[in-house]
């Protein structure tokens, strides 16, 4: 049996968020800055204010819209073969996107990212096989500074097979973007998806031009996207959980709703990146335990409209890898698995997101390993029991030699470890004393080293020229 859902809203609870959702959206509705956008939710059967910039989604059209929406979406590698497919049942992780710093191993420094970087971030995600998507680590430094997120596209695609999640709140470098992706999959993006483009309006109830027209152009190209509000609690939303995740649900259901006038049946995924604020530090947070309440009660809504689920994890607040790092990681992760998400991202960041290093993002995929074997639960099958086994083996015996233990040694029954310290001191000692830091460092290390598998020439000129063309496009 696998291990239940974690849950913190009764039945009632969440029908009361979504019934405040649809009349929010039906009687305040949600700010929009483009025309543009306004004509089209127009045209397509919205209230729209065309003076004041706002739009109301009737509670008929919202029903009609949320009853398109996909409940599944089929990702597929680099190479077009089929990797995963969100909204079965199971949580798929990736590697963290738009961090600011990158904290060096080598040199010891907190510094912007460099193509380098990126290209060995890809390389290490490529190879921790409990990660399934790698994110865009950063816009690294060193290139043309208005397509520097697509010069870490590039770099990503190229050294690494696994599905992409990009995010972007330019609705150019969205179009590129997607452009680049095609570069791999042709004009096929919503059957044979690569990438998932991530867009988010900005809290209170408002879209702002370059994430609205984003993800209209991700509907009218049937390209999976992601709507990720980011409300902060006390600030852009009330200071109560309830009253985040209802201000969240509504931002989120606005832009599902959005991407299914456009084009019924985009494969769209409700996405969430809960924040509070501390009123006494000033600060807002990502991995509190408030936070991950939130991200359990945000999933059971997102299920009751039985909507592809995403949010962030493993997350820290803290700016060390210490155990600080490691208990708020934990929290966030299981948390996030266990209430359902289906794509978690942000595997590798702590400082509250800002910062990735290498060293995290292999102690993030052993946290998500760890994770991945809780959620897989107990195997209670007759073999499993082993009843005959045990009659077999009698008093004070042994089963060390038995091919029950033989074969399950060879098995997923118990899961080794990528980084950790098992075994005696005297061994630990010999091994140099390592902490799991620094084992993360040398696996780290090791990984970047690895081979990938390579694109062709040709590709590699297609995405250049991409590149090329929105250079041209926004001198």
């Amino acid at each position: 049996m696998k291990l239940n859902r974690m849950q913190v809203l009764s039945n009632t609870e969440v029908q009361s968020i979504r019934d405040a959702t649809t009349r929010i959206l039906e009687e305040t509705g949600v700010r929009i800055d483009s025309e543009k956008a306004l004509s089209l939710m127009k045209d397509r059967g919205a209230l729209v204010d065309m003076d004041q910039g706002t739009v109301r989604f009737p509670a008929g059209l919202q029903e009609k819209a949320l009853s398109s929406a996909p409940k599944t979406i089929d990702m597929y590698s680099r190479e077009g073969e089929p990797a995963f497919r969100l909204g079965d049942g199971n949580s798929f992780f990736a590697s963290g996107h738009n961090a600011v710093f990158f904290e060096d191993p080598v040199e010891g420094t907190h510094r912007q990212f460099t193509l380098k970087d990126v290209e060995n971030f890809a390389k290490v995600t490529h190879h921790l096989e409990d990660l399934d998507v790698l994110g865009l680590p950063a816009s690294p430094a060193g290139v043309n500074s208005r397509t520097s997120l697509l010069y870490a596209l590039k770099v990503c695609m190229e050294n690494s097979t696994k599905p992409v999640f990009f995010s972007t709140d330019s609705e150019v470098i969205n179009h590129f973007g997607m452009n680049m992706a095609e570069v791999f999959t042709g004009k096929t993006t919503g059957k044979n998806a690569y990438m998932i483009s991530q867009l988010s309006p900005t809290s209170p109830l408002f879209w702002e031009k370059g994430a609205v027209e984003g993800t209209i152009e991700c509907a009218r190209r049937n390209f999976p996207v992601a709507i990720l509000p980011e409300p902060i609690a006390g600030m852009t939303a009330p200071y109560s959980l309830a009253g985040l995740i209802t201000v969240h649900n509504a931002e989120a259901i606005s832009g599902v709703i959005i991407t299914q006038l456009v084009n019924p049946g985009t494969p769209v995924i409700w996405s969430s990146s809960w924040t509070v604020f501390d009123m006494k530090k000033s600060a807002a947070l990502v991995s509190s335990l408030e936070t991950s309440l939130a991200k359990i009660g945000g999933a059971q809504v997102a299920k009751s409209y039985g909507l592809p689920l995403h949010t962030t994890a493993p997350n820290s607040d803290n700016h060390a890898h210490d155990e600080q790092n490691s208990w708020e990681k934990v929290f966030s992760t299981l948390c996030g698995a266990a209430a359902g998400s289906e794509l978690i991202v942000n595997c590798g960041m702590y400082a509250c997101g800002m910062a990735i290093s290498l060293e995290q993002l292999v102690m993030d995929a052993e946290i998500v390993g760890q994770v991945k074997r809780l959620m897989k639960g107990i195997d209670c099958s007759t073999g499993m029991i082993a009843e005959d086994l045990i009659k077999q083996v009698k008093h004070r015996g042994t089963f060390i030699m038995e091919d029950h233990t033989l074969n399950l040694l060879h098995g997923d029954e118990f899961r080794e470890p990528l980084v950790g310290v098992r075994g005696g001191r005297d061994l630990w000692v010999k091994e140099g004393k390592k902490d799991a830091v620094a084992c993360a460092r040398s696996v780290a290390r090791e990984l970047t080293e690895k081979a990938v598998p390579t694109v062709s020439r040709v590709i590699s000129a297609g995405l250049e020229r991409v590149i090329g063309t929105c250079q041209k496009g926004i001198r």
